[in-house]
């Protein structure tokens, strides 16, 4: 039977309290924010049964922390930027486009360039530049920014 090392195993416990101790820790939440995104119960829970509430404060916080682990390798201080404010991410050959690769918030390869006609062909190229270092089965990040819009959007890709 394979037994993993005591610092090899996770559950979502270990992942609930990693987020939490980054919010506080790395991205200036407060314990109320951090009880909040972690939808812990409230003394005034029957005020939830009539109150539509507004998340965005717990979303707002979760970029900050999905940002500070999966695309920086600074693990002292918060990125401060600022996500797009649109979905809909589209964009031309005429426009200046930059993608970037991750691996565990290391930056594998980036390409900036005015070329590419959709996501796909940004995704395409990184993953040309994908080091055989990279064991299978991994998920890799990668960051596509429109320079010229101001916009950004993240996505992941399973490494086979």
């Amino acid at each position: 039977m394979f037994k993993l090392k005591k610092e090899d195993y996770y559950s979502g416990y270990t992942f609930r309290h990693t987020w939490a101790t980054v919010a506080q820790n790395e991205c200036d939440a407060t314990l109320a924010e951090v009880d909040f995104g972690l939808n812990h119960a409230h003394k005034t829970q029957l005020a939830r049964t009539y109150v539509k509430i507004d998340f965005t404060p717990a979303w707002e916080l979760n970029e900050k922390v999905v940002e500070k682990i999966f695309f920086t390798e600074d693990k002292t201080s918060a990125n401060k930027n600022e996500e797009s404010e649109s979905n809909l991410f589209r964009f031309s050959a005429k426009q200046l486009i930059k993608g970037t690769l991750y691996f565990k918030g290391k930056i594998l390869a980036s390409v900036e360039d005015i070329d590419f006609n959709n996501i796909e062909e940004v995704i395409s190229h990184l993953m040309k530049n994908l080091p055989d270092t990279i064991p299978s089965r991994s998920m890799v990040l990668i960051r596509i920014e429109n320079k010229d819009k101001g916009q950004k959007q993240d996505f992941t890709k399973l490494i086979r």
